[in-house]
Parts: C-alpha cells; sequence; structure tokens
C-alpha cells in the first residue's frame, strides 16, 4: 500500500477515534449534570428542609443537618463542575486566552492541591473557532495527562503569537511522561492529529526544572479543508 494511502487510513482511524471519545465525553458529562447532579440537589433540599424543621425545636441535631446540607451542595457543584471539565464550551464570542483562563481556574477548583495559571495577553483572541476548539482540547488534554499521569501539583498555561503561528504551552512539575505512554497513548496520539488538522506540530519535551512540556504550533489561518 503506497505511503500516502496508509496515511490517510491512519488519519481517518484517528478521526473515528476522536469523534468516538468526544460522543463519550459529552454522555458522560450529560448524564453527570442530569443525572449525578439532579439527585445530589434533591437531597441538598431534602437536608435543608430536615435542618429547619430540627431548628425550629430547637433540637441539636440541626447541626449535623446544616452539615449535610452544605456537604450535599459540595458534592452537587463538584459534579457540575466534573461535567462542564468532560464538556466544555470554547464560546466564539469569549477571547481564547480567556477561555484558557477560565479553563485554569476550573482545573483548580476541580483537582484540589493543584496550581494552575493562565499567562499571556488576556485579550487574545482567535478568529477561526476550529483552531480555537484544537488547541483549547490539547491544553485540556495536556492539563489532564500533566495531574492524572504525571503527579503535578503546579501546570502553567502559556499563549503567545506573532503575524503568522500561534504557539500553545503546557508546562508541569510533575514526574514527566513515560516513553511507552508517548508511543502509545491515545490522548497524545489524538493531541498530535489536532495539531496536525490545524497545519501545526506538536513536541513533548521534557522540562527544564523536571516535568513536561507540551508545545503546539500552529498557523493563525487554518489551512483550506480544514
Amino acid at each position: 500500500m503506497p505511503a500516502d494511502a496508509t496515511n490517510d487510513n491512519h488519519s481517518t482511524h484517528l478521526d473515528a477515534e476522536m469523534a468516538a471519545s468526544e460522543r463519550e465525553r459529552q454522555r458522560i458529562a450529560h448524564d453527570l449534570h442530569d443525572g449525578l447532579g439532579q439527585l445530589l440537589g434533591g437531597i441538598a433540599l431534602k437536608a435543608e428542609v430536615l435542618r429547619q424543621t430540627l431548628a425550629e425545636q430547637a433540637l441539636p441535631e440541626a447541626e449535623a443537618a446544616a452539615e449535610l446540607v452544605k456537604l450535599a451542595n459540595e458534592a452537587t457543584a463538584q459534579t457540575r463542575l466534573l461535567a462542564r471539565g468532560l464538556d466544555p464550551a470554547v464560546p466564539a464570542h469569549v477571547p481564547f486566552a480567556a477561555s484558557l483562563a477560565k479553563l485554569a481556574s476550573d482545573t483548580e477548583r476541580l483537582f484540589r492541591g493543584v496550581v494552575c495559571r493562565c499567562t499571556g495577553d488576556p485579550a487574545f483572541a482567535l478568529e477561526s473557532p476550529h483552531t480555537a476548539e484544537h488547541l483549547f482540547r490539547i491544553a485540556q488534554e495536556a492539563i489532564h495527562n500533566a495531574i492524572r499521569h504525571g503527579r503535578a501539583t503546579r501546570v502553567d498555561i502559556g499563549v503567545a503569537a506573532d503575524l503568522r503561528e500561534i504557539t500553545l504551552e503546557v508546562r508541569d512539575n510533575g514526574r514527566g511522561i513515560a516513553p511507552s505512554a508517548l508511543a502509545s497513548g491515545i490522548g497524545l496520539r489524538v493531541m498530535k492529529h489536532r495539531a496536525n488538522a490545524l497545519g501545526g506540530s506538536l513536541d513533548i519535551l521534557p522540562g527544564e526544572a523536571g516535568g513536561t512540556l507540551v508545545r503546539c504550533r500552529a498557523p493563525l489561518v487554518p489551512p483550506q479543508g480544514s
């Protein structure tokens, strides 16, 4: 089989994997938000009714009921945050840097003990929704890998651009990525596929002070047909 045909088949396979992954993420996000989130919200309401009843009777158990209300509300908020993280929106009217900053703040709320910061011009925007979507997903996957696999406690997201090219960097202080993961991890393969779809490149490098650096470079204007 010619090399071009092999590459086309590989790209088509990755497209299918990526689409299936997106559908599964959306399904889980909706189940969390509409299923578990609603159930926890109902528990919080019933616990509040119980707290009020106990408080009206001046019973000491009202304090324990208040703690149940607090925990149920925290669980509800955490569930909704998880759902939003699985299926985040990249609004066209919001500057791209602002979307990354929100991703950073959501990461800190979702992963206790992790510091996540976004640097660069907060007003930086991308005209192409296609480019914004792919770069956002690359950042999201890089953060996930840093925390889940690299055990990072700090992640820094940086974005910059010149007249022709945008550069997205995600640095962490984790334990790095194993060579086997670089070769076989589907998340990393999809990240590279997204970069290629933008006519760009993706590099995964050891950080200067440890950890991992994920760097994606892509043209500001995506190639035609992307």
